[in-house]
């Protein structure tokens, strides 16, 4: 089988953001849109509530669904060509949870404005539990985006030779060039680049907690959320009915700047609390 390109995690805000296109100059070279953070999209999976579906063909079918994500909505056209997508957009509940993993596409008008859409490869209805479990996947990924864009930005060093060093500095080769392309392309990267980090913390709180709290520009996430509560829904969010293994709870609250040793604190709390409890030696289980 051949290698398929990978399907970056991306929030819709930063998608409908992006308008750095690289085409190859052969007729089945790949498509790519880069990103602000330096993803070089081929395919991309997503997943929100499709809010809207609409047979815009005229004399062939043409599906144009749209999917929203915390952040904004997505649109997906399906045509001819994915008549199995087709099928699943027209007989599609609205409002209800999709996953969708599919090629980005771009279009560009005639006064200049490029339109971005998803052409898709694959369409699942899922459940809630997915959808939060996406964003929370997400939210990771786009803040390792950030950093990794910052070290490209602090370094100061020529495009020619700058994605090889991010690769010195342990960043994949795929996102070492998309920041190189990234950072020649888009202007004013470092104010986006703090939007983009504000937007990211309010999508975790869509799904993490019901209060209302507000944060100021560039405020990090464990300033926005308390940390014992954000820690205790992370955890219900992993516990898929066997615990949640301690090594991937430090993980998942990395993105929270929550180092392990301040997640053994709140975990002791939390259990002389009785909110949970160790069923076996290094797993954890909400009550």
């Amino acid at each position: 089988m051949l290698d398929r390109e990978t399907a970056w995690r991306i929030f819709a805000s930063e998608f409908n953001r992006s308008d750095l296109i690289e085409r190859g100059e052969e007729k089945q070279a790949p498509h790519y849109l880069i990103t602000p953070t330096g993803a070089r999209c081929n395919r991309v999976f997503v997943v929100g509530v499709i809010t809207e579906s609409e047979n815009i063909g005229r004399e062939n079918d043409l599906w144009r669904a749209r999917v929203a994500d915390p952040t904004g909505t997505f649109t997906i056209y399906a045509g001819q060509y994915q008549s199995e997508a087709g099928i699943f957009i027209s007989k599609a509940e609205i409002p209800s949870f999709v996953a969708v993993i599919g090629k980005a596409r771009t279009y560009e008008r005639g006064d200049g404005e490029i339109q971005r859409s998803i052409r898709p490869e694959e369409l699942n209805t899922v459940d809630e539990y997915t959808r939060d479990l996406w964003i929370l996947d997400t939210a990771r990924k786009t803040l390792e985006r950030i950093d990794s864009m910052r070290i490209g930005i602090k370094a100061g060093i020529e495009s020619e030779k700058l994605a090889e060093y991010l690769q010195s500095q342990k960043i994949t080769r795929e996102l070492s060039d998309g920041i190189s392309r990234a950072l020649r392309h888009y202007s004013e990267i470092e104010e986006y680049l703090k939007r983009l980090e504000e937007e990211v913390y309010r999508a975790v709180r869509t799904i993490l907690s019901e209060e209302e709290m507000t944060a100021s520009r560039g405020e990090a996430i464990e300033e926005v959320i308390e940390p014992k509560e954000y820690v205790a829904n992370v955890m219900e969010m992993l516990d898929t009915g066997n615990g949640v293994h301690y090594s991937d709870l430090t993980e998942a609250v990395s993105q929270a700047k929550i180092t392990p040793e301040t997640l053994e604190t709140i975990i002791k709390e939390l259990m002389s609390e009785g909110r949970c409890y160790e069923p076996t030696i290094g797993v954890l289980r909400i009550v």
